[in-house]
């Protein structure tokens, strides 16, 4: 899968399997990823909020978006970009930090108030985005053949139907 994961809901390093295992002990999404896929996890105490961030790309001008969060009194627990956009959706909302931001990007976002999940990508999609039900559950992935390595979808078949809609 390639996405790179950013989640601040464990205090320590876990394996993908014990990661997923965990969110959905903790009624959180539970996240499947492929054993090989390498997971940098925060090992900071997470925040109360219980708010995660999937995040696969490049925000441009990420810096004076830090500075501009800094000077508002926001606290950066790192200087990458994926921190910058976790920070700015948290203060912004979503739609908020879309709008500010510029970049090739795709990303998964769990409001952990509502338990709400956002996915969003960059306007001209250089980062692509798929996602399809399977099993009954959302998934999702920056490419396809990662949506087929989900246990619930390798049997998936793509939707003639809805492709054939699509382009006409």
């Amino acid at each position: 899968m390639h996405f790179g994961v950013t989640m601040f809901a464990t205090d320590r390093v876990m394996r993908p399997d014990e990661l997923a295992r965990a969110a959905e002990e903790r009624g959180f999404v539970s996240l499947y990823v492929p054993e090989h896929t390498h997971i940098p996890v925060s090992q900071r105490t997470p925040p109360p909020s219980g708010d995660a961030l999937i995040f696969n790309g490049e925000v441009y001008g990420y810096r004076a978006l830090a500075e501009e969060l800094r000077a508002s009194g926001v606290a950066l627990r790192d200087r990458s970009d994926t921190e910058v956009l976790f920070q700015l959706i948290r203060r912004d909302g979503v739609r908020g930090a879309v709008e500010r931001i510029d970049g090739m990007f795709a990303f998964a976002f769990r409001d952990g108030a509502s338990g709400e999940l956002h996915l969003a990508r960059d306007r001209f999609g250089e980062k692509p985005l798929y996602y399809g039900l399977a099993g009954g559950r959302l998934v999702f992935a920056s490419e396809v053949g990662a949506l087929l390595c989900h246990p619930d979808f390798r049997h998936a078949a793509p939707d003639r139907l809805a492709a054939y809609s699509y382009l006409l």
